[in-house]
């Protein structure tokens, strides 16, 4: 991984290894939690077939509807978490409130003939959630878009025996040099049917249903999703429609 602004990581890391947290509830948590999992996930494409869409160093068909294979990993000893795209640590964890510092492996990658690779990059950022509504920044640390990101979510836990039902909506910010890198177009990458495109940050908005089963050590997820783009978005020449829905469902093992 090369980091350009190396000074950011420096202070994540010293932040991450010399801090400790503060308001760590482990009456509703165990001190260690290490889980396996698989996902599908599929979903619509608001690219062009054609179009090699990258998420999470993966290349994915080049057909419309797309198939998502998702491996899930995590692993939390206390307070310090890792997962398949990163990791991070909490300095609060209670039932109404938690605090979150991470660095993750994220964008919006893609390739396809006559442009520049699009390429995903790791952030750095923090999610605060007070009661049930949830904060969540994080940047470009790596500076290939050098965009920033920041979401607001409503949220409520409902719970009928071993199944939860967790409805999410919300608004995504998304900041100008991450919309022009992801769906812009430059000037050398201009044809006839592919304008010069230089886009203004956007505001996505997303609806998303969780429905989590629990059997013993054994979970299994159904969370369908729909995801409408902001006119940045839905106006650049190398998408096709301002919207995209996703059905993920899968099943996750605790192993200890």
């Amino acid at each position: 991984m090369k980091i350009k602004n190396i000074k950011h990581f420096i202070f994540l890391v010293v932040f991450f290894m010399s801090y400790q947290a503060k308001a760590f509830d482990f009456h509703s948590i165990d001190w260690i939690d290490t889980s396996l999992g698989f996902a599908l996930n599929p979903r619509t494409n608001i690219r062009p077939s054609g179009i090699e869409v990258k998420y999470a160093g993966l290349l994915y068909t080049k057909n419309n509807p797309i198939i998502e294979p998702i491996p899930i990993l995590f692993f939390r000893f206390a307070n310090i978490f890792i997962n398949k795209d990163g990791g991070g640590m909490a300095f609060a964890h209670t039932p109404n409130f938690k605090l979150r510092a991470f660095i993750m492996n994220d964008g919006e990658g893609y390739k396809t003939a006559g442009m520049s690779e699009r390429k995903n990059s790791f952030f750095a950022g923090g999610l605060l959630q007070l009661y049930f509504i949830q904060f969540k920044y994080m940047r470009d640390i790596e500076n290939i878009s050098s965009g920033q990101n920041f979401r607001v979510d409503l949220f409520k836990e409902h719970y009928w025996g071993q199944l939860k039902f967790e409805p999410h909506f919300g608004i995504q910010y998304w900041s100008k040099d991450y919309v022009n890198y992801y769906y812009g177009v430059k000037t050398n990458e201009v044809v006839a049917n592919r304008p010069f495109y230089n886009p203004n940050g956007t505001v996505n908005y997303t609806v998303e249903l969780r429905f989590i089963k629990t059997s013993g050590n054994t979970k299994y997820l159904l969370i369908p999703m729909y995801k409408n783009y902001g006119k940045e978005v839905a106006r650049s020449p190398v998408v096709e429609r301002d919207e995209e829905f996703r059905l993920t469902f899968g099943v996750l093992w605790k192993l200890f």
